[in-house]
């Protein structure tokens, strides 16, 4: 079985892989957790993307010694599915590729697949600690996108940066017209987050004019964001996961 796993600055994300199958999944905040939780699996192999470089450190190390494997580590000096069009590839976030990558081999996977031509465009759209939105054109080329604070990063950014503004959680959201300074706040929050997804969209329809704009969403804000979407996506808790597994096939040969 093949273990993915997302070490992000303050979750960890794994999934057991059989075949395309997720078996079993666990988020905790202590890789010691993750290794324990899956000790009772037949793990054969494994792959990590992260951001805390002490944490791939014991990851590694910890897969070496319960399972006798070593992880493969997602960088930029890897071979991708896609084809890497960023100017800064090395400070491309692995998260950013893992995400983008995960919408890319689902989408291959889908029926939409048999027409793929350059009237298509794929979309990841992560909405984590920061909200990233990442673009492929036809054949499957990254071409880059955005990155914006996140949903709870901005509610906590006009906390520390006001003397009166407390933070706010998501679920105050009310209506677009805050009637006291929580709402006001949560629909500031939420709109900004809704809105820049949507004038991405519209922006990428008026000035390419695809035909079909195929979006991907994950992360874990998502669900706030969600039910205030208009535009047409397709949610996937574990995107970045089935990037991290879809690396792994074309950098092994499975």
């Amino acid at each position: 079985m093949f273990l993915a796993c997302d070490i992000g600055n303050t979750r960890i994300k794994s999934a057991i892989f059989s075949n395309d199958k997720i078996s079993d999944k666990k988020v905790a905040a202590i890789v010691s957790d993750i290794i324990d939780f899956y000790r009772r699996e037949d793990v054969t192999a494994a792959a990590f993307s992260s951001v805390v470089p002490e944490k791939s450190k014991e990851f590694s190390d910890l897969l070496r010694q319960r399972f006798s494997i070593s992880p493969l580590m997602i960088s930029d000096n890897l071979k991708f599915n896609l084809e890497i069009d960023y100017s800064t590839p090395e400070n491309l976030g692995t998260d950013r590729v893992c995400s983008v990558e995960g919408a890319f081999y689902l989408f291959k996977r889908s029926k939409k697949y048999k027409t793929y031509d350059s009237n298509d465009v794929i979309v990841s759209v992560d909405l984590g600690t920061a909200t990233t939105i990442n673009f492929v054109l036809y054949p499957g080329i990254f071409k880059g996108g955005i990155i914006a604070p996140g949903v709870d990063m901005m509610s906590r950014s006009l906390h520390d940066q006001t003397a009166l503004l407390p933070v706010i959680p998501s679920s105050e959201y009310k209506q677009l017209i805050g009637k006291n300074t929580k709402e006001s706040v949560a629909s500031g929050v939420i709109n900004s987050t809704v809105g820049l997804i949507e004038k991405s969209y519209s922006e990428l329809k008026a000035k390419r004019k695809p035909q079909n704009i195929h979006i991907y969403l994950t992360g874990g804000n998502a669900q706030k964001i969600i039910p205030h979407l208009k535009i047409k996506h397709k949610f996937v808790e574990e995107l970045v996961l089935v990037g991290i597994k879809s690396i792994y096939e074309k950098n092994i040969g499975v």
